[in-house]
Order: structure tokens, then C-alpha cells, then sequence
């Protein structure tokens, strides 16, 4: 019986084998070859973001397969690139929030159309989440834009139940993955 999580862990062990090529390349978005179906959520990109949001997905689960020994592997290759690791993630980080603001703008402007799609787009705020670490310099104003996107989401939001799959939220607590835990409020 397959996994729910199998593209998870398809994803994971191709995004490993392509690591140091991704890191030493000029692509923000790697294409992997992945057996089968994509990650959940559809993700079949290499990114950093991607990596790190796979493997804390990956973490929750009770059977953790091969997770400790493909987690050392990236840490091996991220210190061994550790200037690619932040240009990359500055590089996503852009494009992320940018993402992420055109979803917000769309969904401001009509709640009752957009809502359904907040789970799937709620992928790119967790990858800022994720990867805000990790970038060497964040420009004031991304980190300022991604403040404004945030209160913007309280005022239209109330706290509700954890928005992906359950196995998954012991990864994902409330603070400070507190955009994964809203519903939207009913005009």
C-alpha cells in the first residue's frame, strides 16, 4: 500500500541527488526527475524552500524512513556551499514573497472566490518561514513588505483549524506557523 507521503519521499531522495548540482548552478527553480507523482502540494521544483518545508513534512511522520541519513547529506553539502545555500535562498526568498503578495492581493479583493486556493498558496509563506534564516542579507523593505502581507492576513482571518493534513502539524506548530492555523471571516 502506498503512502500518502510517498511524493514526499520521492521528492526528497531526487532534491538530495541534485543538491550540489542545484547549489552550484544558476537556477532558482530545479526541475527533478521524480518517479511516480510529484511531493504532496505538487512540488517537483528543487528549491530550498522546497527542500527544507519536505523535510519538515517528512519529520512528523512516524516512520521516518531514510530522513536522518538524506538530512545529513544536505547539511554535508549546505556547509560545503554555504554561499550558494544563501544566495539561493535570497533568490527564493524574493520570488517567494512576491508570490505570495500577488495571492494575498487577490484574495483581499474577493475572500469568498480565493479562499479555496489559501492552502496550496500558504506553501510559499512557510517557505519564507523556512528559509528567512538562511539569507544572508533580507532587504529591509522584503522583510517589511512580508510584516504588512501578515497583519494584512490577521485582519481578514481568525484563528482556525491547522489547514494541511494532520500527520503533518506536529511540525508546524501555532507560533510561528500561525498563517497555517486561520479560517476566513464570513462577510
Amino acid at each position: 500500500m502506498a503512502s500518502e507521503f510517498d511524493g514526499d519521499w520521492n521528492f526528497l531522495k531526487a532534491a538530495v541527488a541534485d543538491l550540489e548540482s542545484y547549489l552550484i548552478s544558476p537556477q532558482l527553480y530545479w526541475p527533478l526527475s521524480l518517479k511516480g507523482r510529484g511531493a504532496d502540494g505538487g512540488i517537483d521544483q528543487l528549491t530550498i524552500g522546497n527542500l527544507l518545508l519536505v523535510m519538515k513534512r517528512l519529520q512528523a511522520l512516524p516512520q521516518q524512513g531514510d530522513l536522518e541519513s538524506l538530512a545529513a547529506r544536505v547539511q554535508q553539502i549546505r556547509t560545503q556551499w554555504p554561499a550558494n545555500w544563501s544566495r539561493k535562498a535570497g533568490l527564493e526568498f524574493s520570488a517567494r514573497l512576491r508570490l505570495w503578495q500577488n495571492f494575498l492581493n487577490d484574495l483581499f479583493k474577493d475572500i469568498g472566490r480565493n479562499a479555496s486556493g489559501y492552502p496550496n498558496a500558504a506553501r510559499w509563506r512557510a517557505n519564507l518561514e523556512l528559509i528567512k534564516g538562511d539569507v544572508e542579507y533580507l532587504d529591509p523593505s522584503e522583510n517589511d513588505l512580508m510584516v504588512l502581507l501578515d497583519r494584512r492576513l490577521r485582519v481578514v482571518s481568525i484563528p482556525g483549524p491547522f489547514i494541511w493534513e494532520p500527520e503533518v502539524q506536529s511540525s508546524f506548530p501555532v507560533e510561528p506557523y500561525w498563517f497555517l492555523y486561520i479560517a476566513f471571516r464570513q462577510e
